[in-house]
């Protein structure tokens, strides 16, 4: 059996080396290249997902996960110190329970909400209620938390965050490939995570140049020779098959429309294909929905609108009602989630005690045998 802290640990931390790659392919020859401040925001909804494995051991000490959740942020704040940069840092966490998108799309995230009713999902909000008594003792450190996405809620703090004057870039660590709308409709936002799939540890960044790319790899959806035509193994993947040129034509086609594809239609590209973290099934191939959206001569971002536009031949009348399509779209959009997550009561993140005798005083009595390293902070 894994420890907690050795299973959170081994799924998302990243070294200074691929934290420096990432930064570097992210940000070099960019209007950001310069930037000495920056927000990041650690999804800890996705991260605990490795922690519900049968082979993690259960704990019953909730300051064990409590303190390396504080010491990814430590890591990461200590990381940019290294480059000038100062991160101000939002810690972010929900029981994706969110009544208010069951009733647009009533298997909406079904699984997820079962799972988080074990005893490992009660331990790791026990964990969550330590992290968030601590934070405000730390400096530019804020805890966002409560029922809705974590999607929804750290594009609202983005947005709420420019609106009081904070125009820096934005970097989410998440492992939630929903999350790829972000830099999709924003381009000063970008997305690191770690995949560590296969025992392998491979850290990638996604930008809003990147992202459509990224996003079919992620689904298993990508071929190499979409985007290098001309590749070798364009030809070791088609030499004996028949009708050889038809096969390459095809793959020149969809690999123009990935380059071509506008990254703001993500949100409809996924509502049209699937998203089965969040319980919502197989509606119609990528490569259908690729080609429909890519055909939409002007896009108006309402999903009435784009289901009354799409291509005749998807014949999406007989696959999903236009109800039916407006609620599965709205479980998904992380814009229309952070629209209502804006307009919706939430407690204010922005909380700031700093007081360094009060925190010591916590870390040496409540954080003896999992101590938190305040000097990253």
């Amino acid at each position: 059996m894994i420890p907690v802290v050795k299973m959170f640990g081994w799924a998302n931390y990243m070294k200074y080396d691929e934290l420096s790659v990432l930064t570097n392919n992210m940000f070099a020859n960019t209007a950001m290249a310069n930037e000495t401040d920056v927000n990041v925001y650690l999804d800890i909804g996705s991260m605990v997902d490795v922690l519900y494995a049968d082979s993690v051991k259960e704990s019953n000490d909730p300051t064990e996960l409590a303190s390396v959740v504080l010491n990814l942020a430590g890591h990461i704040r200590a990381f940019f110190k290294t480059c000038g940069v100062y991160a101000t840092l939002f810690i972010v966490y929900s029981r994706n329970d969110w009544r208010v998108l069951r009733e647009v799309c009533p298997d909406y995230n079904a699984k997820s909400i079962k799972r988080t009713k074990t005893r490992v999902g009660e331990y790791i909000r026990d964990s969550m209620k330590i992290v968030k008594m601590i934070v405000p003792y730390l400096n530019r450190v804020y805890y966002i938390g409560g029922e809705a996405e974590c999607g929804a809620m750290i594009y609202s703090a983005i947005r709420n965050e420019r609106s009081i004057g904070n125009n820096h870039p934005n970097i989410i660590f998440t492992k939630e490939i929903n999350l790829l709308q972000i830099p999709a409709m924003d381009p000063y936002s970008v997305i690191y995570n770690k995949n560590t799939r296969r025992q392998k540890r491979v850290c990638y960044g996604v930008n809003q140049m990147n992202v459509i790319e990224t996003y079919l790899k992620l689904t298993r959806r990508f071929n190499p020779a979409y985007t290098n035509p001309n590749a070798a193994v364009l030809i070791r993947m088609l030499k004996g098959v028949p009708h050889f040129i038809d096969v390459t034509n095809r793959v020149r086609e969809i690999g123009e429309m990935v380059r071509e594809f506008d990254p703001r239609k993500l949100s409809y590209l996924i509502a049209l294909t699937s998203l089965f973290s969040r319980n919502l099934w197989f509606l119609m191939s990528w490569t259908e929905a690729l080609k429909g959206l890519h055909r939409l001569e002007t896009f108006v971002d309402d999903p009435r609108w784009v289901y009354d536009r799409l291509p005749i031949d998807l014949k999406i009348y007989d696959r999903i009602g236009v109800d039916e399509f407006i609620g599965r779209y709205r479980a998904v959009s992380v814009a229309h989630q952070a629209d209502l997550y804006s307009k919706s009561k939430h407690p204010d993140y922005r909380i700031d005690l700093m007081n360094s005798d009060e925190l010591k005083y916590l870390n040496d009595h409540y954080f003896v045998t999992n101590f938190i390293d305040l000097n990253k902070f």
